[in-house]
């Protein structure tokens, strides 16, 4: 079956309405425009994610030159896109692929839909460090006073060495081993 004329009608004056070369975005509105335009006769647009696609006024991706009725009827009505988007009236084909699922337009009209926003995790409450940083500064505090005393106390003088302490708790204080040597074999 080939594209109805009225519809392929309508597809020449909405492409004469874009440049020479449209975008992916243009393309998504100019077969919104079509399918919206031809709505009553179950025209809508193909849904597609992946491959070449044309951002959809209603929001995803879709085919960026399918025109498909609910029932999985479809025309390929560009001829490609960007500069080659010429408006053909093909024959139809059958889409049966669940993943490409008929989308109905959505009124020129009316601005995008707005993508739903994404909640944003809740800001969980910064842990209290008051009682560390007053035990932390209690710890420095010690310390400092340890540091004070340390420095004011006098100087210890060391002891002077005397090998016979050792030799009296028993202790050599100076031992030379010698080892015997084994031979080669």
């Amino acid at each position: 079956m080939r594209l109805p004329d009225a519809v392929f009608a309508t597809l020449k004056a909405e492409r004469a309405r874009f440049g020479a070369t449209p975008t992916d975005v243009e393309l998504g509105v100019l077969l919104n425009r079509v399918a919206w335009a031809h709505r009553a006769d179950g025209f809508g647009l193909s849904r597609k994610v992946g491959g070449t696609t044309a951002p959809f006024p209603g929001g995803g991706t879709i085919c960026h030159d399918v025109l498909q009725l609910r029932d999985g009827t479809a025309w390929d009505v560009l001829l490609a896109a960007g500069e080659g988007a010429t408006p053909v009236q093909g024959d139809s084909f059958l889409i049966t692929d669940p993943a490409r699922p008929w989308v109905a337009p959505v009124d020129p009209g009316t601005p995008p839909m707005p993508e739903p926003p994404t909640p944003e995790p809740p800001t969980p409450e910064p842990p209290d460090f008051a009682p560390v940083v007053a035990e932390l500064a209690a710890q420095v505090a010690a310390l400092e006073t340890r540091v004070k005393a340390l420095e004011a106390a006098p100087p210890i003088e060391p002891k002077p060495f005397d090998p016979a302490q050792y030799e009296a708790a028993g202790k050599v204080w100076l031992w030379t081993v010698r080892l015997p040597l084994r031979g080669k074999s």
